[in-house]
């Protein structure tokens, strides 16, 4: 009953933004070109997402904000279906867009959030750990190294396992705030992470360069 109720209010928020966009948006052409503008910028900026990530695996760094983007086009999408603002032939693709992206948007809001939660992050490198589901008796962790593609997106260069031993508990967040720094030698396969009392090296195995 509570998810329903949820879906409802998220569903009545969205179809509110619409209306009320709408409503208060004068009718006159400055507004309908910087409607236009806003709905392209917003869904170049998906595409582009997608387009990064299928061709070269880059991943946007912040989920946010791409969720965001979707979720923007498809609120500009309605709001020009419901002024009329849109040629014939494209109102089917816009009352499709409309309505198909607020379902698709939260699945993927979803999905990231329980993806993706780094333990530390600098300037150039993210790392993010997980329990290692192995037949082996020992209890093993997986780390996995992101490096910064461009201000926005990053990408995935390498993984490494490592077992629980001594202090090193590398599934704790108050262990990685002693982490200062990480040096990556893909040409080696060795990550150091850099701490306040001393430093790390590990192997990785590098699937990106």
């Amino acid at each position: 009953m509570e998810v329903l109720l949820i879906a409802f209010l998220i569903l009545t928020l969205y179809v509110g933004l619409i209306w009320v966009t709408a409503r208060v948006l004068p009718a006159a052409e400055a507004s309908r070109q910087w409607l236009a503008g806003a709905y392209w910028s917003s869904t170049a900026f998906v595409l582009v997402c997608w387009l990064a990530y299928v061709l070269f695996g880059w991943v946007l760094q912040f989920p946010t904000l791409f969720i965001t983007a979707f979720i923007s086009s498809g609120v500009l999408a309605g709001v020009r279906s419901r002024l009329d603002w849109v040629p014939a032939r494209h109102s089917g693709w816009m009352a499709l867009h409309c309505w198909g992206c607020l379902p698709v948007a939260l699945g993927l809001w979803w999905a990231l959030a329980i993806r993706y939660e780094p333990v530390y992050r600098d300037g150039s490198v993210a790392v993010e750990v997980s329990k290692d589901f192995t037949l082996s008796d020992e209890e093993t962790w997986t780390l996995t190294f992101h490096q910064n593609r461009t201000a926005l997106f990053e990408v995935e260069t390498g993984r490494a396992r490592v077992a629980v031993y001594d202090q090193q508990v590398y599934w704790q967040p108050e262990w990685w705030r002693e982490v200062y720094r990480i040096s990556l030698d893909p040409g080696a396969g060795r990550a150091t992470l850099h701490r306040c009392c001393g430093k790390t090296e590990m192997t990785i195995s590098y699937h990106a360069q």
